[in-house]
């Protein structure tokens, strides 16, 4: 992404975005242990957090917007 911007700088939406995805990463490992536990509990909570998590990656993706938009 560095070189199809010209350059890298290190801003909050590096941070936000590096979040999500170690965010995501948590996300899948957790998916992978409801999917085989099969426990009613655990799919609830489960979508819980995939909510949040997907609320908290809309974070980076719209200041990536907004950061493109201003250049």
């Amino acid at each position: 992404m560095g070189q199809i911007a010209g350059s890298f700088s290190f801003n909050s939406h590096v941070l936000t975005g590096l979040a999500a995805i170690i965010l995501m990463i948590v996300h899948a490992i957790w998916a992978t242990v409801v999917l085989v536990l099969k426990r009613e509990d655990a799919v609830h909570n489960f979508h819980r957090f995939s909510l949040l998590v997907w609320f908290l990656w809309l974070i980076p993706f719209v200041s990536g917007l907004i950061l493109a938009m201003g250049k």
